[in-house]
């Protein structure tokens, strides 16, 4: 059985503190971390293999509520537009985990 742990924001968390959480992680026996993420364009992903490499961790899951509670982004929305800008909003997450083989 692998372990992982929930942290806040990924998009928006500055390399060196995404470094320091990684490495606690690592450090306390878990496998991988798991992050909400809101703007999954602005996640950093060079940045986020190298670190995970470094320390022998994976990208666990990814939570995906952010992206109403931040930008109200959401499927059920009566104007067309922001459904349609919510359904692109999990296309990008769902790219993000697919590049990091994770859910």
């Amino acid at each position: 059985m692998k372990l992982g742990y929930a942290l806040p924001q990924l998009d928006g968390t500055p390399i060196d503190v995404l470094d320091d959480q990684i490495r606690r992680l690592a450090e306390m026996g878990y496998d991988g971390a798991e992050y909400y993420v809101c703007r999954p364009k602005d996640v950093n992903r060079c940045e986020l293999h190298k670190i995970l490499d470094k320390y022998g961790m994976e990208l666990s899951g990814i939570r995906t509520g952010a992206i109403y509670d931040m930008d109200g982004l959401r499927f059920s929305h009566p104007n067309p537009e922001v459904r349609r800008q919510a359904v692109d909003r999990m296309k990008e997450a769902c790219e993000l985990a697919g590049e990091f083989h994770t859910v």
